[in-house]
């Protein structure tokens, strides 16, 4: 890439980052939460608990994107390197539209030295494979409670006839999809990559990453609500599907910065009765606080590392 081209994308990735941080900000002061209620002695340390356990799950999705990277590229990626520019590029979920962190990581990304094409093959798997882990739990262990939910709203839904609609459709755009594409040379490396053991390996670690943090995002609501109400196991994993569906629906609701306020209504309506409502949205704000303060932590980490690692190269220089 020409250095005039590279400045010009990181200038607009760097504006791109900081509108993204004042969104933040303005969210973090939207929330209608009696902060002095949380100042007890017990609860901060749930909750700075809960900050790092959360900060895992960025540490797990940026190993995943670097692994997915690898294995496109065919070379080896430095973790520190990936997993500043995943955070970096992570803010800008928190602007209105909810894909500009994808968007992002085209623009940060570059500066791996990978095309924009792999960029863009790396997200695409990121999306499948964190969305349809998602999918599988929610349709696998939540699918009653989900077609409860909508026959209560669309007495009319019909679950059936919208997975075998969605079917189709989905194998209509992947057929398009191919016959559009097949003459593309890194179409058909990718469909060669595809068959490889390696893909295979990288599939299975892909599903244990983000069902490893589908679980720490539920084990972390349940511990909120927990700590005001007390939780039988079978609301504890009444929690945990929740805490899935409404990650999916928000992640993939268009519009939603962050998919803030989607996600919580979701939530509220798989858990009602349960425990009562100001409880469980009072829980699913603080988790949201949470998610916030870890991506500005992780952020924030990965600019040391960026800032120490350029110095370090600096001073081998010169040696």
């Amino acid at each position: 890439m020409q250095p005039n081209k590279k400045n010009a994308l990181r200038l607009i990735g760097n504006v791109i980052m900081l509108i993204s941080v004042g969104f933040i900000v303005k969210t973090l002061l939207s929330f209608d939460v009696d902060f002095k209620s949380l100042w007890q002695p017990q609860m901060l340390l749930t909750i700075f608990g809960l900050i790092f356990a959360y900060a895992l799950t960025l540490f797990s999705a940026a190993a995943a994107w670097r692994d997915i990277l690898k294995f496109l590229s065919g070379r080896e990626i430095v973790y520190g390197e990936a997993f500043a520019i995943y955070t970096k590029a992570n803010l800008g979920k928190y602007l209105p539209g909810n894909v500009l962190h994808y968007a992002n990581r085209q623009v940060f990304g570059a500066q791996l030295g990978l095309s924009q094409i792999r960029l863009l093959l790396a997200t695409m798997l990121e999306i499948v494979y964190s969305l349809g882990t998602a999918f599988v739990f929610g349709l696998t262990f939540a699918g009653d409670v989900i077609a409860e939910i909508y026959h209560s709203y669309l007495p009319h839904f019909n679950p059936w006839l919208a997975a075998i609609s969605l079917c189709v459709i989905a194998f209509a755009a992947l057929t398009g999809l191919y016959i559009a594409l097949r003459k593309k040379a890194w179409f058909n490396e990718l469909l060669a990559l595809a068959k490889t053991r390696a893909f295979l390996l990288l599939s299975l670690k892909l599903i244990a990453l983000y069902s490893a943090n589908l679980l720490v995002f539920g084990l972390m609501q349940a511990i909120l609500i927990n700590f005001y109400t007390p939780l039988s196991i079978e609301n504890a994993i009444l929690v945990f599907l929740a805490t899935t569906v409404s990650w999916l629906v928000g992640t993939v609701t268009p519009g939603a910065p962050g998919g803030i306020g989607v996600r919580e209504w979701v939530f509220s309506l798989m858990l009602q009765g349960m425990a009562p409502m100001d409880i469980i949205l009072l829980a699913a704000v603080i988790q949201r606080i949470i998610g916030v303060i870890s991506e500005l932590v992780c952020f924030a980490a990965g600019v040391v590392w960026t800032k120490k690692r350029h110095e370090g190269r600096a001073a081998h220089a010169g040696e």
